[in-house]
């Protein structure tokens, strides 16, 4: 398989929702641009269900293909360095954390940082994050405990906060496929006011 999995990982729910920071929003639920974190990522505006789903459908195709040995990572990588579209900022995230972030954000919630801690064998890339894949996020309540259940049922932990955010991890990167998924299946969301 060309995919690491963090066996050393303890996948756990630890977090407390009074302690977020909500110095992150304006007076109508917005996140406040620059706000918190570092802000690794540029602004990523609402996306829909249905383009998140397009998303987390072509990154779980990719994953399937890598563990089977039918693509490598480096193979993905190429051809998506080649593709000019409009679609150019999602492949600038991790492949892995694709589609959840993409699904955190359609269902109301604001990712600000995610890492696939380099779980693809053949990936010759420096990543921040070694202990295991993450995605650092902002929601309001209603959001990050829909966030919660979700992770429950697919493998994955959420703690902190950490600088005023949480951190949904797994120590499977095809758990974030699943999760995203489960996600969106929830409609369109949750309101942004907390």
């Amino acid at each position: 398989m060309s995919i690491n999995y963090f066996e050393d990982v303890e996948i756990f729910i630890d977090y407390t929702l009074d302690d977020v920071d909500e110095s992150w929003f304006d007076e109508n639920g917005e996140v406040i641009e620059g706000s918190g974190l570092n802000r690794q990522f540029f602004p990523i505006d609402r996306l829909s269900v249905e383009y998140a789903r397009k998303i987390c459908s072509v990154e779980n195709s990719q994953l399937v293909q890598i563990a089977a040995g039918e693509i490598s990572f480096i193979d993905i990588m190429e051809t998506e360095e080649s593709v000019e579209d409009d679609e150019w900022w999602t492949r600038s995230l991790d492949l892995g954390v694709r589609g959840a972030v993409m699904a955190i954000r359609a269902m109301g919630g604001y990712p600000v940082s995610s890492c696939n801690a380099g779980c693809f064998v053949d990936d010759p890339y420096v990543h921040s994050e070694k202990h295991h894949p993450v995605i650092g996020f902002q929601g309001s309540s209603d959001c990050i405990r829909l966030v919660e259940d979700v992770a429950r049922k697919n493998g994955c932990g959420l703690y902190g906060p950490i600088v005023g955010c949480l951190v949904l991890s797994t120590s499977d990167i095809r758990n974030f496929g699943k999760f995203a998924l489960d996600l969106l299946s929830h409609g369109d969301g949750v309101e942004s006011t907390n």
